[in-house]
């Protein structure tokens, strides 16, 4: 029987109507939890927090309360954040002790794919967090991109051009999380192997303002160029020296027919001609 796709299925895990926290205990699978004996997971995809981001949420919650349970496992005397570290983070900011929570007994694998499939679905992870979190997730489950893109609903295409931003340098990868390229403009550039060739194609991108399909066509002019340059460069390394065209021409004459010379003055391989039997028997002669 095929797995069902977690994407699918998280909707289970989230409760969208208002939590009345005064009922909180009535509800079944869901505890309030104390803020101190939960801890974050350090394999949450989201690396970047946006304190303003925090801030606000805090000050909704104070206002408001929690409106979704965290989901949480609970390790020893303890609770790890499956899903909803934003909630959390906001909630220990407004000054809460407690926290609706509802407690899984998940596997580390279903941990990973929950937490990851929270964060797509909310489209909170910038490219490169993104593109660690699928590499994570393959890593330790031994998953093939394709069974991951089964689970989470994302085509195998998406995941590969997702995992091959993190080909680009540190410095490339900053440039995606802050906002200067995008995704699709990273993309683009990995079509380019040298990376100052590349800092020199974002620089213009940043100057210019281009978007991703100017972008693409930048490439390709530069890959043109960079063609035509080493077309070039091949082509006079096939030069040959003057003083071996001029010992292939006095044979050519001696022998009467076409001679090439293969090598330099101090080694090589001399190649004659010969159209039928009588310049062969001259030859040999």
């Amino acid at each position: 029987m095929a797995k069902q796709a977690l994407g699918r299925g998280l909707d289970a895990l989230f409760n969208n109507n208002p939590l009345n926290v005064e009922e909180v205990k009535s509800k079944e699978n869901i505890k309030l939890i104390q803020i101190d004996k939960i801890e974050r997971n350090p394999d949450q995809p989201r690396k970047f927090i946006n304190d303003e981001e925090i801030e606000n949420l805090a000050n909704s919650i104070k206002e408001k309360g929690i409106l979704q349970p965290i989901i949480l496992v609970q390790k020893n005397d303890k609770y790890m954040i499956v899903a909803g570290e934003r909630r959390y983070l906001a909630a220990r900011k407004a000054g809460l002790s407690e926290i609706p929570a509802i407690i899984k007994n998940l596997t580390d694998n279903e941990i990973l794919e929950i937490a990851l499939i929270e964060n797509l679905q909310r489209e909170d992870l910038n490219p490169i967090e993104e593109a660690y979190a699928f590499k994570n997730i393959i890593e330790k489950t031994n998953m093939t991109q394709e069974e991951l893109s089964q689970r989470i609903g994302k085509s195998r295409v998406y995941i590969t051009n997702s995992m091959r931003l993190l080909q680009l340098s540190f410095k490339e990868r900053d440039k995606i999380v802050s906002g200067k390229i995008s995704k699709g403009h990273a993309i683009a550039l990995l079509s380019i192997e040298n990376e100052l060739d590349r800092e020199i194609l974002i620089n213009e991108i940043e100057q210019k303002g281009l978007s991703v399909r100017e972008t693409e066509k930048l490439v390709r002019d530069f890959l043109k160029r960079a063609n035509k340059v080493e077309n070039n460069k091949n082509n006079k390394l096939k030069e040959k020296d003057p003083f071996i065209k001029e010992i292939e021409e006095k044979l050519s004459y001696k022998f009467n027919t076409k001679v090439y010379i293969n090598g330099d003055l101090t080694k090589g391989k001399v190649i004659i001609e010969y159209f039928d039997r009588n310049v062969l028997d001259k030859l040999i002669s």
